[in-house]
């Protein structure tokens, strides 16, 4: 996936979340853009994994090259 779309997805006013797919078939919602990272080569985003998904957040780095798709979240309430 090409950087500028990423970059556009996090930067846009108002943000909107969003999921990120990668082609090993895992996803991650980016529910915040402060969550998120761009790098030159990489995309970064804080998640949590598991299940349940209460365990400590983890960074995680994804290749750019390895983003198979983003699409928008439902509407979704801060749980705090």
């Amino acid at each position: 996936m090409d950087r500028d779309i990423i970059k556009h997805l996090v930067q846009r006013k108002p943000f909107k979340a969003f999921e990120v797919g990668v082609s090993a078939g895992e996803s991650f919602e980016v529910k915040h853009p402060e969550l998120a990272v761009l790098g030159g080569n990489v995309f970064a985003v804080m998640t949590r994994t598991g299940e349940p998904r209460t365990i400590e957040p983890e960074m995680v780095w994804i290749g750019y090259e390895h983003i198979a798709y983003c699409r928008p979240l439902p509407k979704w309430e801060v749980p705090f």
